[in-house]
This record gives structure tokens, sequence and C-alpha cells, in this order.
């Protein structure tokens, strides 16, 4: 059975969060040219373990399928993790906890908000997204989720206009034959989507 040792921590109810990430599916050509701008070191590349994390303003990934990709913000500074599930070191509870608060103060709950983008039907996915998901339970912070996409997903976040950007292949697709409904395009892409009270998809 898998023990969880938990810090102690004193919490604070309610939460005062005072601004919105946007949230907008754009080309993936798009998506790259934006990008391109941001440098090397603020992107989570391969093996993708939380050694790849970055910290900064603009932040990047590319190719999220079977793993998790997490941003997290606190409104000064954000946190993007692009986690694989094959890779045994990050499906440990304690260990993830641990880097997440050493990089984000996640009892400043009225600023801390977070994006979690990812994750198959696999019990080593699963668990991972899992993992995730309850220590933003636990610490009550907002987050939007965008589970089982169709294809690869690329992820990114530029601090300057608090915007979370996605691109796939198949949203592609979807742009192109009319869809105009940011929300239709992660729909069409995404097997569950769940947008938080504090987050706006836009196009």
């Amino acid at each position: 059975m898998a023990k969880f040792i938990f810090m102690s921590f004193t919490f604070n109810m309610g939460s005062n969060i005072s601004f919105t990430h946007n949230i907008r599916p754009l080309y993936s050509a798009d998506f790259h040219r934006i990008t391109a701008g941001f440098g090397k070191k603020n992107f989570v590349d391969y093996p993708w373990t939380m050694a790849e994390s970055v910290v900064g303003d603009n932040l990047y990934t590319t190719r999220v399928c079977d793993c998790t990709a997490c941003l997290i913000t606190d409104g000064e500074k954000a946190m993007l993790l692009h986690l694989c599930p094959s890779n045994k070191s990050n499906l440990k509870f304690n260990d993830l906890l641990s880097f997440i608060s050493k990089n984000i103060d996640i009892m400043a709950k009225d600023k801390v908000q977070a994006l979690m983008l990812g994750s198959k039907d696999t019990v080593a996915s699963k668990n991972l997204w899992n993992n995730f998901s309850t220590i933003f339970k636990i610490f009550e912070i907002p987050v939007t989720t965008l589970r089982n996409g169709k294809w690869g997903t690329n992820l990114a976040y530029r601090q300057s206009t608090d915007e979370v950007l996605i691109s796939s292949y198949p949203m592609d697709l979807q742009i192109r034959k009319g869809k105009s409904s940011g929300m239709e395009l992660l729909n069409s892409h995404f097997k569950d989507v769940s947008i938080s009270e504090y987050d706006e998809v836009v196009i």
C-alpha cells in the first residue's frame, strides 16, 4: 500500500484570485511562431521528468500525449511540468508535492491556480494525473483540466498577456473546417474538458 506523508500546513479558507487565464486554442504554426521567441531555456523537453521543469515568464512544451503537463501560476511567476508516466520516479506523490511546493507557494490560495493537460486511460498515466489532481484538491487550488487528447498537444504560457496557448494537428483541421469557438475546439480534441471559474476560453 502506498504511504503518503504530508507536510504540515495551515489552511486559509476561501479564494480571492483577481486575475484570469485566457486559454487560447490556435494554429500550430502560430504556436511555434510565438514560442520561438521564448528561448530554449524555457522549453520543457525530453525525458520529461521533474528535473526538466521550468519556472519563468514564458514557458512551453510540445507533444503531450500520455504524459501530464501542468502549468501552475501565482500571479508573479509560473512553473510548467511535463511528466512521463513510464518513468517511475514521476509517480512518487510525495516527491511531486515537495517539488511543487519548493517552486510555488501553494499555500497562497488567493493567488495560485493551475491547468492540467494530457493523460490517457492507462494505469500509470491515470495515476500520474491523479497525483496532480489530489494535490490541487488538498490545497483547494482552482484548476482547468483538459484530458485525453486525440493527438500530441502543445502547451505554452505567455505571462505578459496571461495567456495559455494550446495547439494540435486535430485542432488545426477543425479550425480549417470553420470551428470558431474556443470551447468547440477544445471539446473536439479532448475527451474531458473542465474549465476553472477563474479561466476563460478565447480565440
